[in-house]
């Protein structure tokens, strides 16, 4: 599989876990939708890069910047991104602090589950959104938020031989 094609196939997961059975015709709406904030784009842009890098997230921010802009501008633009706007990316619109990215992660080749990625540095009123490969967004109390980033509360699918592997 190409690493084009593995990225659709994950736009294409990710779409289809948003609206379940059913369908739209309207797949623009729907990617709009599951990518309406920073921190989600973030997230999926994560995923996308673990799955067309041997599962293994990202080492750093410029090895994610760098496969971001190097997507075409219809991918782009389906996730709400402006090429020259990247670096905004990397900022929450709710708190308006820099992001927390845990690099780095490696995800099993098994598909589902979810991997806190993404961390607001402030939130709001005291809680903090997370936002997980899969994708899923939680906000915690900011006393909690140290476990996510850890990786103690991300929720990966069990094998036959026991628990999920550690992120």
């Amino acid at each position: 599989m190409t690493r084009r094609s593995m990225g659709a196939a994950l736009l294409a997961l990710v779409v289809t876990g948003a609206v379940g059975c059913g369908s739209s015709s309207d797949v623009k709406s729907i990617m709009k939708a599951i990518n309406d904030s920073n921190g989600k784009r973030l997230a999926n842009f994560y995923a996308m890069f673990q799955m067309r890098s041997n599962f293994t997230g990202p080492a750093d921010q410029q090895a994610l910047e760098k496969f971001i802009v190097g997507m075409n501008s219809a991918e782009l633009e389906a996730m709400g991104v402006k090429p020259d706007e990247v670096g905004k990316l990397f900022v929450s619109e709710r708190d308006g602090k820099p992001f927390f990215i845990r690099y780095g992660v490696k995800k099993p080749p098994l598909l589902g589950g979810h991997q806190a990625v993404v961390f607001e540095t402030e939130g709001q009123g005291g809680r903090i959104g997370v936002f997980m490969t899969g994708p899923k967004v939680v906000e915690v109390p900011a006393g909690e938020v140290e476990t996510y980033r850890n990786g103690d509360h991300d929720e990966l699918p069990r094998t036959e031989s026991g628990p999920p592997p550690k992120a």
